[in-house]
């Protein structure tokens, strides 16, 4: 998919720059630029970031950003939307870049290793090679849009597969801050599909993220104490619920978003359209700014997941008794 699109987007240019009024060199090449810089840029940084943080969880996080990245792209509503869901996606495809040949040289003995990295070598020709086509034939039948969204069926089937065989949180945390994401940009005119699309990502992204992490935190606490671990888990929860309505209400009041609701609800009637608009975007401004917050707050979630590693592989090491 990170090679496909790389050159995909080639054949579609003159669509999208029709779609958006614009002329065909300029602005519009920045679809393709901003991607590759983007990689280009980040490519050893992430790279480190792997060794530090482990392979798996940037190739898993860099997919779901890819995938996410690839949704955005086909709901651009302007040219520069486009080009920062570009970038967005760039980033995802950075990740796995990173850390695919380590992975597959790690993975595969060294008997093997040589056919398994030639394969790799077929498919990245591969899908530079068969992009222009590919792109052409889904701009003509469909829209250029369709560019973008033929990767959420195979990005969101190899999330599914790598979550049942890798199961350790960080995933599914990082789903639902994609679908918080999403939720800071829901506008006036957003449509109640787009909602449901929304709460459905951060839902799943929850679900994933519950039973690891849960595990992962008795399986940390001794025996002995597990019903404390379990009260504690519980309190976390609840008071972690009770702050996040507190901190989300405070900004969503701060911006005045609260208020413009209110005048909104009870003199809808007597307000002229320019007071409408303008009290629809304070309203707006507000609950962006909340959603954008709860998206950070679980991206540090994310970050200190990784950071934590695989609890119960050091539990089990430290409880078990040394050998002799």
């Amino acid at each position: 998919m990170t090679t496909l699109d790389s050159s995909i987007v080639n054949i579609a240019l003159p669509s999208i720059a029709h779609a958006f009024g614009v002329a065909l060199t300029g602005t519009v090449e920045w679809i393709l630029i901003g991607y590759l810089v983007v990689i280009a840029a980040t490519l050893l940084t992430f790279g480190r970031v792997a060794d530090l943080l482990g392979r798996k969880p940037l190739f898993l996080g860099g997919l779901f950003v890819f995938t996410l990245g690839s949704a955005l792209c086909g709901l651009a509503p302007s040219l520069g939307v486009l080009i920062a869901a570009r970038c967005f996606q760039g980033l995802g495809a950075a990740a796995i870049f990173s850390v695919n040949i380590a992975m597959i040289t790690r993975a595969f003995p060294a008997a093997e290793r040589v056919r398994a990295l030639g394969i790799n070598a077929i498919l990245v020709a591969l899908g530079v090679s068969v992009g222009p086509t590919i792109g052409g034939l889904l701009t003509q039948v469909l829209t250029w849009r369709w560019i973008f969204y033929v990767n959420l069926p195979i990005g969101g089937l190899v999330i599914l597969v790598a979550w049942h065989v890798l199961t350790l949180a960080p995933l599914g945390l990082a789903i639902a801050c994609g679908g918080l994401l999403l939720l800071s940009q829901l506008a006036a005119a957003s449509t109640t599909e787009y909602l449901i699309l929304c709460l459905t990502v951060t839902g799943i992204g929850q679900s994933i993220f519950q039973a690891p992490n849960t595990r992962t935190i008795m399986d940390a606490a001794p025996s002995e104490e597990q019903g404390v671990a379990s009260g504690v888990l519980a309190t976390a929860r609840v008071v972690g619920q009770s702050l996040s309505i507190a901190v989300t209400g405070a900004i969503f009041t701060s911006f005045g978003a609260a208020a413009a609701g209110a005048t909104l609800a009870a003199q809808r009637q007597t307000l002229s359209y320019a007071e409408t608009r303008a009290l629809q975007s304070t309203f707006v401004t507000g609950l962006h700014a909340a959603f954008v917050v709860c998206a950070v707050l679980a991206g540090f979630g994310v970050v200190m997941a990784l950071v934590r590693g695989d609890d119960r592989i050091s539990v089990a090491r430290a409880e078990s008794p040394p050998p002799g």
